[in-house]
């Protein structure tokens, strides 16, 4: 029974690591597509800099803020989703051990209180920042 514990603990971190990395893969790979024809991928030459003008400004503070707080709220929220799956895979693979499904059971409320956390943050930042640069 150990050994299966050892390696489902292993398949899901490894599950856990590549969907994280998919996903942060597939948000930092791709740049709205400008005038000068390209699609919008890395490759391009000019992707992921089109928000830069030629006077070299990257935007205004309360942008520079959001964006901050849009990736710093990605994270959490996907560490929390990832967290929310693997608490319900161990609780799954608890087995009838009350002190595992217990823990299992913190994980899965902590990681909802995350997604709780990440959520209101977004909406409390969101209208500070419109109540100040309107």
């Amino acid at each position: 029974m150990k050994y299966i514990k050892n390696k489902s603990s292993s398949l899901i971190a490894t599950v856990a690591v590549v969907a994280t990395t998919l996903v942060t893969r597939a948000q930092l790979t791709y740049a709205a597509p400008d005038e000068g024809g390209s699609d919008g991928f890395i490759g391009d030459a000019q992707a992921g800099i089109s928000d830069i003008d030629a006077g070299g400004s990257i935007g205004t503070v309360p942008e520079i803020l959001q964006s901050v707080v849009n990736i710093l709220l990605f994270l959490i929220g996907a560490a929390s989703v990832i967290m929310l799956i693997i608490g319900g895979l161990r609780f799954v693979l608890s087995a009838g051990d009350s002190q595992a499904a217990a823990n299992a059971r913190n994980t899965i409320l902590y990681s909802i209180i995350g997604i709780v956390v990440a959520v209101a943050a977004y909406g409390i930042v969101g209208w500070v920042l419109g109540r100040l640069y309107t």
